[in-house]
This record gives C-alpha cells, structure tokens and sequence, in this order.
C-alpha cells in the first residue's frame, strides 16, 4: 500500500505545481484543477488509512481499489508532467521542435477538438478520479478501515484470551500501583488520570481489561468504552452511562451531546469512579470526554489508551509506556498459540525456521499471533514456511525502501550491479528523499546501507567503510520482488515467456535475454519512466517522452542508430550506454537537459563529443579510459565525479581547473613514449595546481601503465586537507617519495610497488588517519607488515595485500595491525608454497578480525597445494572458538592446477 499513498501524493505535488505555472491555465481550468486537488485529498486520507491496515486483513475490493487507483494516479501524474515539461526545455528547443513535442502531447488523449489541451486532458482526469470515487464507495473503503462503533461496558466483545495475557503481569502491577488502588483506600482523594501509551498490536487494551477486572470492585461504579477512529461520541457517553449503572432506558435517546454531559456529571457528581477510556485517536474526542469526568476528590481514577503520544502529552499527566515483549515471552506465546491449533511438535527444519519468524513480529502480541494464524494454513514444508518468512519480513520494510528493492527486479536473478549504478537510478525515479545538511547521493547510499543490514541485498565488494561498491539480491528476496513488482505493476518484466500478461500501461519495463524485443506486445510505453535492457535486443526509444532512467549498459549488440530520437527524452535523469559495437553518441545529446548522470564506461564509444559539455545539469560522467577527450570539457563546471578520462597532454589538465564542484577525479595515463618523457615536470605541475586549486577534491585515481617519474616533482604539500583517498593502479612504484608524508588527511591509499621494505612500511605507518590500505607487490616482501615503532597505523581497519609470493604477513608482537577487521590477501600457490611452506599468514593474531577474503591464483600448481593453504588458513582464521569471522576463500585459474607455466599476478 505504500506504493499507492506514494502515487496518490505525488499526484497532489503534480497539482500544487501545475496551479502555480503561469499562463498555462485558463480561469475555469484553475477551477477544476483546485476542485481535482480537494478531491485527491480526501482519497489520499482514505488510502493512507487503507494502508495502516495488515494486506492480508483487507477486503479484495479494497486491495483492487487500491491498484486502480494507483495506475490512475501514475497516468494523472504523467499527463501533467507533459505540460510541466515544455517550459523546463523551451529555452534550449526551437521553434519546430517545441510544435512537434505539443503535437506529440496532444496524442496522449483521445479528445483533440477544438478545446484548450490542457483543459480537455483535466476534464478527463476529472472522470477518471470520478470514477475512482464511485468504486471507493462499491468498495466500502472507509468501512473496511475506519471503526466508529464503541464497545458495550460488559466486555463479551472484547473476548481476551489467556494466549493474549502472555507478559501483562508486571506492567498491570505496575499500573495498579500507579492508580494508588491497591489497598482499600485510596492514599491520594484527588482523581489519577493514567495513559497507556504504545504501538498498535502491543496489547493495550487486554492490558487495560486485565487493570479494569482488578481494580473494578475497589470503585463504586465503574465503565470500559471504546472511542476509536470518527467515535459517534453520544454512543459513547451513553455507554459510559451504561457502565456506570445506568439503565439503557433511563438515558433518552433525543438527548444531545451536551445534556449527556451534564447528565454524566450529575452521575459522578458524590462516587468513587473508575472510567477507562480505550483507543483515543485525537485530541478533540479526548477533550470533550475531559470535560465530562469531574474532579470530586474521592479518589477517583481513569485509566486511557492510545497509539499517539501527541493526545496524552497534551491532556494527560502521567504515562505508562507499553514495552514490546521480550524475545522469552515472544517465543513463549508463538509456541502456545500453535499449541492451541493442536500442534505439539515441529521438525527441526521448520523449529529453525520459527526463532526468524518471531524475531520479525518485534515482540508484538497480535503480530504474533496473526503470524501463527498464517502458518497454520500453510503446508508443513520447509519452503512455503521458509516463503512466508521471507515475506513477512520484506513487507516490514520502512516505505522509503520499498521501491529501492523493488527496482532491483529490473535486473535478472544473481545479477551483480555496480552500487553506484543503483543508487544513481533510484535518484532519478525520485525514491530518494532530500535531507538536510546531506546530498542525495549520500542519502541513496544510506538506503542502499539499510537494505544490506537488513539482509535484502548482499554486499559482493565493499570498501573499507562497509559501502557496497557491487551488491546484489538475494535469490529468495529475488523471488518475492519478483511477485510483489508485478502484483503491484512496479516493474514489467519481458523475457518472451508465454502467458505473463502485460499491464496496459508500464511504468518500469526491463527486457531481458535475446530476439524478444521483436515480440514486444502493443501497451502503452508513453508513461514509461525506466527501461533496462539487457541481452541482444533494443527497442526504439523515441517513444518513451517520460523516460528517466535509461539502461544500456547490458545491451551487447547497441548500435548507433538504436539511439535515434534520444533528443526527445527530455525527462532522461540516468543514461548509461554498454556495449562495443556502438562507436559514437549523436549530437542531439545536448537536448538531454535533466540529465544528471551520463556512464560509457562499458561502452564502444571512442570519442566523447562536444555536445556533452552543453549538458549543464550533468554531475557525474564516466567514460572509458581509452576515450579520445576533446577540447572544452572545462564548461562542465556542475560535475561532482569524472573518469576515466584519457590524459593524451598535460594541458588537458588545465581545463579541469574550472571544475569548480568536482569531488572525484580518475584520470589515465597510457601514451609515454620518448616524444612525451619530457612533459614529466609539466604533468606533474598541472596535477599539482589542479589538486591545490580544486581544494574540495576527495578522491583521485591515476591509471598507468607507463612511467611513474613524474611523481617524483609533486613537491610536499602538493595534497589539500579535502584529499581522502589516492588510488594508483597499473604503474609500479620502485620508491616512496617523501610526499607521501605529506598525505596526513588521506584515509584510503591503494599503490602498487615493486619491493615492499620495513623502511616503506614504517613511512605509510605514519599515516595517522590512513583506514584503508591496498598494496600490490612485484616481488615477495622483505618483512612482516610490522612496524619499527608502537602506534604505527593507528586506525587501520582494512588491508588488501597482493603477491605472486606472500610470505607470513602479521605478527603477535604487532600493535600495527590490532585494529584490522577486513583482510583480502591474493597470492600464487605454488610460488607462495616455496618461501611460506605452511601458508602461515597470522590471521590468528588478528583479534578484532570481521571478514577476510583469500584468493588463491592456481598457476602452475596442484590441488594438494591448493588444499593445504585452503586448509591452514580455515585454521588460523577460527583457532580462536569465540572470534567468528566470515571467510571467503576462492580459487583463481583453476583451470591452470597440474598446469605448466606461471602467470603473472
């Protein structure tokens, strides 16, 4: 459901919008969109109640009123943007082009008459959410969610069972001690009003019946009632009467609110009262029942319940706040209740199962027995108990990360996608909410973290922070997505499989595999937001005018001319191009306005052309490094992320300098013949003029494989305190140079060397603030990754450390390494076996060890050697029994053991 809230409000943001535009109304349109925008609100407050309630406890009706309403909103969303659109665009479009995209607007409806547009498109939106009311009354909607009807005082209704109690002895003990009702004299005349206070389903009401049934015989007069949502409040005070000793037919039915009042007060007026009022919903119901319960200090007492902290901060003075149940009493009422069905045993299989299932209900009574309820009408196997959990446990995901896993059925089962690549899309479909103080790539990134601690996702490789540089889904969270995105029309998937029916509309189409898109079936693809393509195939794009996301990284077989029209997307947000037989990208590029992020980074593509440096909303661009740059990427002066951009001549360099917001900088060196040896000096001026201006620059990579000389004439303080992260790959290093002293800021430092000394190690220990750290050796190291001194590497967590020959790598006696929790070694079995006969690395003296990864390379070398290291580390990792890491060993090349010849790391 908070799929539809999330269309229904995006909607009434479209509205707001639309009224505000300037001369795109006429006065009896602005009419009818207000009258539209009324109406939406009270839908919208239907839907959000619809949406408090569990799925499984909703009428069919209502969940088939729920999806319609949610397609109509998403077409309403999409036919004003269509009026949005044009003005965004008109500077940059002409004459032509801007006729042309009206012309093509116009085709969305069927009523193209001599009518204003706009004016025909919102009487149309007008019966379409009329007829979304007609089916919300069929539907009984407001029935199906709302409860206005009290409870009568004897309490048959309310039907407490002893399985429910479970954990309500200390908190009613509590509460009668807090009521001053224990003895048989009150100690305080003045009249205890007392509020329970907790989530829905904790037991707040069978908690206050407990404190009622107890307490009762120590009042007068005594009264239960039940307000709830939209209480009939006379029905109310008539019950409270009724409780109170009143006969039904003692209270006048043609008395009004205010004479029932009066009538109540008179009742109370010389008695010792004991009223609870339960399920208060707001402030004005509690207000007027406030004012009927006199104060006549006789040590009266009322006793409320409510979910909402803002009715009992206001009015009440004392709150008791209702705790879940703890993981003993939670497991303590699943297992009674299944008693209660007549099962008194579980295979171990499915017993596994159930400690997950309770820990998904969060100590929540009626959770737990809902849970129950639905298990027992489930088959006694492993994976329809096993489905359910996994459900349950997804659809308690908080709404803003619903549509995050969601997305990810775009892609096919197992698939591993780049984290970046992921979050950059959920931005452009507008899944990620703004938040003060933090970029929305930093807050996508953040979801991203949620869905992995949440076990949704898992992280393939991560860096030294825990972030997910590669993820995917997992395959039984696969498998739900898979079911929920097609029930709610989130994502269409074609494969070409048989019998999938399609919606009529689309919003999110992924075509997967190959010869399908030849078969792609007429629906309406004018709506559509995101388009994934991966395998052989690629539809046209030029009818897809709302399009946000585009996907091609996994289109093999992408052409030239399958980017044809690309002009007209001016909506496009996310364009990522793979594939090596495309060659080159059209000018009309230029006309993608929105366009934040652009990634050719997979592709063909050998030239970048001018007309991408007109794209002044771009923030990130990712190209080959083999990419040919022209002159003039200087204008792009909103990037925040470039690489990896091929340095043919130091003066390119020079035009960065008017990349005033870039962050992350991946530059490539390949061409360094002869001819080029003397530009050493004026590369290395330029990369350091350009890092010392550009002072908000956090990351720089530098890819070679040529000559690392020119970093001999960085000078010392060349690195600005913003510098986080220097990463050079390819090109070896035979020394350190004294700037790397100069890096006291740096927190991940990735290099290769050709010998690895104690001296080298001593320099990089120096590095105070140095967290992550990845070294690639030529030649075996000299010594252990020890330093000379105690507080080397002060807050080094994670170590990546590659050799052909690796000898032991960590020592008792180190403090330098004390603070490891990631360890990723990468060795050569048999060149390793020569210098290091027992794989002996140190892992057990690593006591704060999280996760190590070992890749064995199995060049030249047998599987008895490969199993001997396999073996000592599994060894050393859990020589300890209370550290329990993970480990992940895998075997490269094996197809190399019993080989002949080595390969290089």
């Amino acid at each position: 459901m908070d799929l539809v809230t999330r269309a229904t409000g995006s909607l009434a943001s479209k509205l707001d919008e639309l009224l505000k535009e300037e001369g795109i109304l006429q006065k009896g349109v602005r009419k009818q969109v207000e009258s539209l925008s009324r109406e939406l609100e009270s839908i919208h407050s239907a839907i959000c109640k619809v949406a408090d309630s569990p799925l499984d406890e909703l009428d069919p009706q209502v969940r088939i009123w729920a999806g319609e309403l949610k397609e109509a909103s998403d077409d309403m969303v999409s036919s004003v943007n269509n009026f949005l659109k044009p003005k965004e665009c008109c500077e940059l479009a002409d004459l032509d082009r801007m006729k042309h995209l009206l012309e093509k607007m116009g085709s969305l409806f069927n009523k193209g008459k001599a009518l204003d547009e706009i004016a025909i498109t919102i009487e149309d939106m007008e019966n379409q959410l009329q007829e979304v009311t007609k089916r919300r009354g069929k539907s009984k909607v407001d029935d199906a969610v709302v409860t206005v009807s009290t409870t009568d005082p004897s309490l048959s209704a309310l039907g407490t069972e002893e399985s429910q109690l479970i954990g309500v002895r200390e908190p009613r003990d509590a509460l009668i001690k807090k009521l001053s009702v224990a003895g048989d004299d009150a100690s305080d005349k003045k009249m205890k009003i007392l509020s329970i206070v907790g989530s829905e389903g904790l037991g707040k009401t069978s908690l206050a019946k407990e404190v009622f049934d107890q307490v009762k015989p120590k009042f007068d007069c005594a009264a239960f009632v039940q307000v709830g949502q939209n209480p009939d409040m006379q029905k109310v005070f008539r019950d409270i009467l009724t409780g109170l000793g009143k006969e039904k037919s003692t209270v006048p039915m043609m008395l009004d609110l205010m004479q029932l009042i009066w009538l109540l007060r008179k009742c109370l007026i010389n008695k010792r009262f004991f009223v609870v009022v339960d399920d208060i919903r707001d402030l004005k119901a509690w207000d007027i029942i406030n004012c009927a319960l006199i104060e006549n200090s006789n040590g009266s007492a009322v006793l409320t319940t409510t979910a909402h902290n803002i009715v009992v901060t206001e009015f009440v003075g004392d709150i008791y706040k209702l705790q879940h149940l703890s993981p003993a009493d939670s497991s303590i009422l699943f297992w009674k209740k299944l008693f209660d069905y007549g099962i008194n045993y579980l295979p171990a299989d499915l017993a596994s199962i159930t400690e997950k299932l309770i820990a998904t209900c969060g100590g929540i009574p009626s959770a737990i027995i809902d849970t129950v309820e639905l298990l027992i009408s489930k088959a006694s196997a492993v994976k329809d108990w096993q489905a359910f959990y996994e459900e349950k446990r997804m659809l308690a995901l908080p709404p803003h990360l619903m549509p995050c896993l969601l997305y990810l059925s775009m892609f096919q089962k197992g698939y591993e996608i780049c984290g970046e690549r992921l979050v950059w899309g959920w931005i452009a479909e507008g899944f990620v909410q703004e938040t003060e103080g933090r970029s929305l790539k930093e807050v996508g990134e953040s979801y991203l973290n949620e869905l992995i601690m949440g076990k949704m996702i898992e992280a393939v490789e991560v860096d030294v922070s825990g972030k997910a540089l590669s993820c995917r889904a997992y395959d039984s969270v696969h498998d739900f997505i898979i079911s929920k995105s097609t029930e709610d029309k989130f994502v269409t998937i074609f494969d070409g499989s048989q019998g999938r029916p399609l919606p009529d509309t689309v919003l999110r189409l992924s075509i997967q595999g190959d010869n399908v898109a030849s078969s792609l079936p007429q629906v309406r693809l004018s709506h559509l937001r995101s388009l994934v393509v991966s395998g052989d195939v690629m539809p046209s794009i030029s009818v897809f005018p709302l399009l946000r996301v585009l996907d091609l990284r996994d289109c093999d077989s992408l052409l030239d001319e399958h980017l044809k029209g690309i002009e007209n997307l001016v909506s496009l947000k996310s364009l990522f191009i793979g594939g090596k037989c495309i060659t080159g990208l059209p000018n009309e590029i230029e006309n993608l306005t929105s366009l934040q992020t652009l990634d050719l980074s997979e592709s063909g593509v050998n030239e970048l052309p001018k007309s991408v440096f007109e794209l002044k909303q771009l923030e990130r661009l990712c190209v080959s490094s083999h990419m040919k740059i022209p002159d003039g990427i200087g204008k792009m002066e909103g990037l925040l992320e470039l690489g990896d951009i091929n340095v043919t001549k130091p003066e390119l360099l020079n035009e960065l300098h008017h990349l005033t917001n870039l962050k992350i900088l991946r530059i490539a060196i390949w061409s360094w013949d002869d001819s080029l040896k003397s530009s050493a000096k004026p590369l290395a001026d330029n990369l350091c003029s350009l890092v010392k201006v550009r002072q908000n620059i956090q990351s720089l990579s530098i890819l070679t494989s040529c000559s690392l000389d020119f970093m001999d004439h960085l000078d010392a303080q060349w690195a600005p305190p913003s510098l986080k992260k220097l990463e050079i790959r390819y090109g070896v290093l035979i020394k350190l140079s004294g700037w790397i002293l100069s890096l006291c800021d740096l927190s991940s430092l990735s290099i290769e060397l050709h010998k690895l000394s104690r001296d080298m190690i001593n320099m990089l220990g120096k590095l105070d603030n140095l967290s992550f750290l990845s070294l690639t050796i030529k030649h075996p190291q000299q010594a252990e990754f020890v330093t000379d001194y105690d507080d080397g590497f002060k807050n080094l967590e994670c170590l990546q450390f590659a050799s052909n020959a690796m000898t032991k790598m960590f020592a008792p006696e180190s403090k330098a390494i004390k603070k490891l929790r990631r360890v990723k070694l990468l060795f050569q079995a048999s060149r390793t076996k020569d210098i290091n006969k027992d794989f002996s690395f140190g892992f057990e003296h690593l006591p704060f060890l999280e996760h190590a990864r070992v890749e064995i390379i199995c060049f030249n070398t047998s599987h008895r050697v490969v199993e001997e290291a396999e073996a000592a580390i599994w060894k050393a990792v859990f020589k300890d029994p209370i550290r329990r890491p993970n480990l992940e060993i895998r075997r490269t090349h094996q197809e190399c053991i019993d080989g002949s010849g080595s390969g290089p790391l």
